[in-house]
């Protein structure tokens, strides 16, 4: 007689209930609190809007890191703006507010690091700063190399 050891696989079934937003809970009655309760509507209208998850390292924004949760979005009108609002208020620690005149903008934004807060920017905007800060430094090199080439021609005679 031999003795050997097999090993067996046991496939056990869980229910697990799924809410609206995607979240996963082991009882019904946890899920159903969840969608029902304000945050959990919040999330779900969340997932609602039309955003697009990008990285902020590629926008050159200060604070910028790869492992904020970042969105470029461009809320239509004052529900959007409204249930961006509450969405940042819910789920972070900012005193971040959209206004009306944030409407039909791309914005970009940051939530940081666990949600901790989160900044908006206009993309636009933010663009134009960096275009005239990026003009003005040429200016400034350029003139500075035009004060060279007079010191140096200068200097020859």
């Amino acid at each position: 007689m031999k003795k050997i050891q097999r090993e067996e696989t046991k496939v056990i079934y869980t229910d697990i209930y799924v809410s609206v937003d995607g979240r996963e809970f082991t009882n019904e009655a946890d899920c159903k609190a969840w969608e029902n309760s304000y945050k959990g509507t919040i999330e779900a209208s969340w997932k609602l809007l039309n955003k697009k998850e990008v990285c902020n390292c590629d926008y050159g924004f200060a604070w910028a890191s790869e492992d904020h949760e970042c969105y470029a979005i461009k809320p239509k009108n004052l529900d959007e703006i409204v249930l961006i609002n509450a969405y940042i208020k819910a789920t972070t620690d900012s005193n971040t507010t959209l206004t009306t005149e944030h409407i039909g903008k791309v914005l970009i934004l940051n939530f940081g690091y666990d949600h901790d807060w989160c900044d908006v920017d206009i993309l636009a905007e933010h663009f134009s700063k960096v275009a005239e800060r990026i003009a003005k430094l040429e200016a400034e090199m350029n003139d500075e190399k035009e004060e060279t080439e007079c010191t140096a021609q200068n200097a020859t005679n």
